[in-house]
């Protein structure tokens, strides 16, 4: 889906840059600090790297799952400094603590142990080290965990990769338990969620931003959903649809395999937005125009 946002996006004259957080999509894992829910500052750094680029052009962002949750508590945390012009929320979490135990019971436990194996894998590629090469040709990913990871050792107290490795259950929670609150220093997997929840921060976004969900969503409960802090703020506004799943909008001649159905209206969403910010620099060229010279 992200592939498949950035070509459409193409298609119409936008640029696409992908963020991949911290060990996503094969980037190396090369210090201890790991990514989580609310940890915003590699898409600060993101952010401000195309500013710098594009001094002129209006930045939007598109967030999916867990990177929706990120980019709301980003664009929050920002307030009326943030640098993008819009976003777009899909499939948000939004409320990490009944989310999280919601998807270890019954059928939910199919999706969270095989993202708990993905997230896993992650943490088994080794950095680019020569040792490490060395150990992927012996074997890839079939090395023990800790001896996979070097730069995880000497970091102590309750910070615990090789118990993560091998979790008897194999779930998010445990993951969380042993290397994500420990590496935000957190006393407890549910303080670290209640606390990165971008439910509870929407009274801060300044700027538009569009959520879709899904109310069948078993991982993004639409129980979850921050309705009244949404509908409070004129910036942000829900689109819910009554099935859906967890990222599972197919539909039209591309279904099952190609681009979600949302994709459509979140570039339109984002061609509208852009629409705007230069009507408003027109109307500021037009205004400063008329202003009489000062001595």
């Amino acid at each position: 889906y992200v592939k498949q946002l950035a070509l459409d996006a193409r298609e119409v004259g936008i640029r696409a840059v992908v963020f991949n957080s911290r060990g996503c999509a094969e980037s190396p894992v090369v210090t201890s600090q790991f990514y989580s829910a609310g940890y915003t500052n590699d898409m600060e750094e993101v952010v401000q790297l195309y500013r710098r680029r594009y001094p002129q052009a209006p930045l939007f962002g598109a967030g999916w799952s867990l990177g929706a949750n990120i980019l709301t508590n980003y664009v929050a945390k920002c307030g009326s400094r943030c640098e993008l012009s819009a976003a777009v929320s899909l499939c948000n979490p939004f409320d990490l603590v009944i989310c999280n135990r919601e998807i270890e019971v019954g059928f939910n436990q199919i999706y969270d142990r095989s993202m708990a194996r993905k997230i896993k894998n992650m943490m088994r590629r080794a950095p680019q080290c020569p040792a490490n090469r060395l150990r992927e040709g012996l074997g890839g990913e079939a090395w023990v965990f800790r001896k996979h990871l070097p730069v995880w050792e000497g970091v102590g107290g309750e910070f615990n990769p090789t118990a993560a490795a091998a979790a008897e259950k194999g779930t998010i929670r445990e993951f969380d338990e042993y290397i994500t609150r420990v590496s935000f220093g957190y006393k407890t997997v549910d303080d670290y969620y209640r606390d990165n929840s971008s439910g509870d921060v929407i009274e801060q976004i300044s700027i538009p931003m569009l959520c879709i969900q899904a109310e069948d969503d078993p991982i993004s409960l639409d129980r979850a959903i921050p309705r009244s802090a949404i509908a409070a703020n004129p910036n942000t506004v829900l689109v819910t649809t009554p099935t859906g799943g967890h990222l599972g909008w197919t539909a039209g001649d591309r279904a099952p395999f190609g681009a979600p159905w949302t994709n459509k209206p979140v570039i339109e969403y984002f061609v509208a937005m852009a629409e705007i910010v230069a009507r408003q620099r027109e109307s500021c060229l037009v205004v400063s125009s008329t202003m009489p010279d000062f001595p």
